[in-house]
């Protein structure tokens, strides 16, 4: 097993995640920003040096998987869910070449799941998706529960390229699916 998992949930504890906020350039001159929002903005800031020591700034072996969960969840307010964790897939795969071929891996993975709840009407998971789709790319970074201004200058923060985008409508309740635990 994994000594050390991507998601460190003693730091994911007491930063206390509240969501995130989505940023979008007007006139497409940047990639839009994804701002992971803590209630302890300091304690945030070690959530998010903890990823970026595992990972990268490029995370090259796509080990963060960041999901955005469009749809209806039973007994949940209406909004979206993020679920931010390792690739299941990628970090067996990684586990079993740390442990050579002639021994079996075996992966603990641990997630953090945040459900968002926009006031109706709001625009911005649209805007941020539609930046997205357009630059193909989006920074990932770290914030207090009200952030201030940011920019691509407002410290550490991680490319992602490979954001997943799904319909609860469409996680699998029978089979493996790994978005299962937002349901």
């Amino acid at each position: 097993m994994r000594p050390q998992p991507l998601i460190n949930t003693m730091l994911w504890d007491r930063a206390d995640w509240l969501g995130v906020s989505h940023m979008v350039d007007p006139f497409g001159m940047h990639p839009p920003m994804m701002a992971l929002l803590f209630r302890s903005e300091l304690a945030g800031r070690s959530v998010f040096n903890d990823l970026l020591r595992k990972i990268g700034p490029d995370d090259p072996e796509g080990r963060l998987r960041v999901a955005i969960i469009e749809g209806e969840i039973p007994r949940q307010r209406p909004g979206y869910t993020i679920h931010l964790g390792p690739y299941l897939d990628n970090e067996t795969a990684r586990a079993q070449r740390e442990a050579g071929d002639a021994l079996e891996a075996t992966v603990a993975v641990i997630s953090r799941v945040c459900r968002m709840s926009p006031t109706p009407g709001s625009m911005g998971l649209a805007m941020f998706k539609e930046a997205y789709a357009r630059a193909r790319r989006c920074v990932l970074m770290s914030a207090g529960p009200t952030p201030r201004e940011l920019s691509l200058d407002s410290g550490p923060r991680i490319w992602k390229t490979d954001l997943v985008f799904r319909r609860a409508e469409d996680i699998s309740r029978t089979g493996p699916d790994q978005d299962q635990v937002v349901l």
